[in-house]
């Protein structure tokens, strides 16, 4: 294999930007499928489902924002799921958590108001990122192959 000079290097990428852009934009737009799909499985455990509402309010997609991509993840956007993001942030309890008698659980517990995170979409997020460094890689190699 031959050793490329600083100078076909850099011939190299001005060639490679759109193809490697194009590249990216696909390759996103599978890690964007993978995220919603997880996020989706995410929401049907835990939180429990209920009615399926938060689950399918959870939408992904690929933007660029100043020729940098990015990959956008919502949950409860544009419909009746106004408490996406309670459910994943949590909210914060105003009183101290008390203490009362449970007639299911037969005894006393703790309660306390707040809704502790989920973080669906977070763990989701998590979850695909370890795959990222592979796919910059794969792109890397296919874009600066000298022909």
């Amino acid at each position: 294999m031959r050793t490329m000079t600083l100078e076909e290097f850099n011939m190299n990428l001005v060639v490679a930007k759109p193809r490697m852009m194009k590249m990216l934009k696909k390759e996103l737009k599978i890690v964007a499928l993978k995220i919603e799909r997880q996020a989706k499985k995410n929401a049907t455990t835990f939180p429990k489902v209920r009615t399926g509402r938060l689950r399918s309010s959870i939408s992904s997609a690929v933007t660029f924002s100043n020729g940098s991509p990015r990959i956008l993840t919502l949950a409860g956007s544009g419909s009746s799921v106004d408490y996406a993001s309670f459910v994943e942030f949590g909210t914060d309890d105003p009183e101290p958590p008390r203490l009362f008698y449970s007639k299911q659980l037969k005894g006393f517990r703790y309660a306390s108001k707040g809704i502790k995170p989920r973080l669906f979409v977070g763990r989701a997020v998590e979850k695909v990122r370890v795959d990222m460094p592979d796919v910059l890689k794969k792109i890397m190699n296919l874009t600066l192959m000298v022909k």
